[in-house]
């Protein structure tokens, strides 16, 4: 007895019957790259090294008003050690 073969479709395959594999792939993509940009992130910046960045040899007083008042809003560095 011969074995039955289910007949070979002869519609060609369009971009609608490949969606679901795409949306997959481009959900697995979206998500390496959130969690590869999150774990490399940098620490957030201190006022130290905020003032650090901005301070130049030869600024005046108004300059280092305006470094002190840009770097206000920044944490300050966590003391190591006691007292």
């Amino acid at each position: 007895m011969p074995s039955a073969q289910l007949p070979h479709p002869a519609v060609p395959r369009s971009l609608t019957d490949y969606l679901p594999w795409i949306a997959i792939v481009l959900a697995v993509v979206v998500a390496a790259v959130y969690f590869d940009t999150r774990s490399t992130a940098p620490a957030p910046e201190t006022y130290e090294s905020c003032i650090a960045r901005l301070t130049a040899a030869d600024q005046g007083d108004a300059d280092k008003a305006l470094n002190r008042s840009i770097c206000a809003g920044k944490p300050k560095a966590a003391k190591v050690g006691g007292s």
